[in-house]
């Protein structure tokens, strides 16, 4: 099931890109999700063969309520969280650099918000299911990290690789005030994703209150950080979004690899060699825009010359230099595609 949420995903992501680079504008973004969503629906109803049915139980009902509690604070918190960087930048910079702001940051967290949610959906009960055997549940947690780096990291290097050119052919010179933020908030939406793993271990091995408490001190470095950057303008802003969530991820990390004995290697090891092929993608590009700079290619040839040499060089890097990750990954999704039932 989680391999499922990633092949929408990524299905999501490239058909809004696709269709933004067409003129399509805000309402890439629209479709993008409306057919994620569909594909979503069938390849879930494909796999899956329980159906829901209507029943109450008090005492599962007060459990859950104790439990809860802490999941509903931190949803609250998060909630906040969402809007608190929209509503100072209006406040300290104004409705234009908002505007500015508000596209740039929907465009980086577009594939961040549908890993996390199926991270959180998919992941959590099976987890679950694992709590008593340390570990599986340390195996599923690294598999999950491993697929989820490997999808996140190439997606937000080549965002910042292709920032310029993608603004001004999508969007028209009028918008070159959104470049800073897609070469800042990829990075961003990177450590969102990669974090996100995390979540589901906590609740797993019911330890809820890390999710709430982590995400307050969260907050109270980003409010903070807003107000002391903002000066320096969208850059300013941007580097006070993304500062938290790296603090923040490293802490969940931390505390995970400490709940689940986890060597430091071990965790370390798909976010570098996810990393490591991104970089290799990310020279590869720089290269070949280099060379269409040189004969004054259009921003519109770059930007599509640019995505289809980062989508070969990363593959290749990846089967380098990253190749158990890489058949592993291909091989979840070779099974959700001819799966009949659970993929678990």
């Amino acid at each position: 099931h989680a391999a499922i949420q990633i092949v929408v995903s990524v299905v999501g992501g490239a058909i809004s890109i696709g269709l933004a680079v067409v003129g399509w504008g805000v309402w890439s973004l629209v479709f993008g999700q409306l057919i994620a969503r569909i594909v979503q629906m069938v390849m879930l109803f494909r796999a899956a063969r329980w159906r829901p049915s209507f029943r109450f139980d008090r005492e599962i009902a007060r459990q859950l309520v104790g439990y809860g509690k802490y999941i509903w604070a931190f949803s609250l918190v998060s909630a906040v969280s969402r809007s608190l960087d929209q509503l100072l930048i209006g406040r300290l910079l104004g409705a234009t650099s908002l505007g500015v702001y508000s596209m740039g940051v929907n465009l980086c967290k577009l594939p961040a918000n549908r890993i996390n949610s199926v991270v959180l959906r998919i992941t959590f009960p099976v987890l679950s299911r694992m709590q008593k055997d340390l570990a599986l549940l340390t195996s599923t947690f690294l598999r999950t990290l491993r697929h989820v780096s490997i999808v996140v990291f190439p997606m937000g290097v080549g965002l910042f690789a292709v920032a310029d050119s993608f603004v001004l052919s999508v969007y028209g010179p009028k918008w070159e005030a959104m470049i800073p933020v897609l070469q800042i908030l990829p990075f961003y939406a990177v450590s969102l994703s990669v974090s996100a793993t995390t979540g589901p271990v906590f609740q797993a091995i019911a330890k809820p209150q890390i999710l709430l408490y982590t995400s307050i001190l969260h907050q109270v470095i980003l409010l903070a950080m807003l107000f002391g950057l903002a000066d320096y303008g969208l850059k300013g802003i941007c580097v006070a979004v993304l500062v938290p969530s790296f603090v923040s991820s490293a802490i969940a990390f931390t505390l995970v690899r400490r709940y689940l004995k986890i060597r430091v290697g071990d965790l370390l090891d798909p976010l570098v060699r996810a990393g490591a092929s991104s970089v290799v993608m990310l020279l590869a590009v720089k290269a070949a825009q280099h060379q269409l700079e040189a004969v004054s290619a259009g921003e519109v040839v770059e930007l599509l010359s640019s995505v289809a040499v980062g989508s070969v060089s990363y593959v290749a890097a990846a089967a380098l230099l990253n190749r158990a990750d890489l058949r592993e990954f291909i091989a979840s999704v070779r099974q959700v595609a001819t799966a009949r039932g659970s993929v678990f």
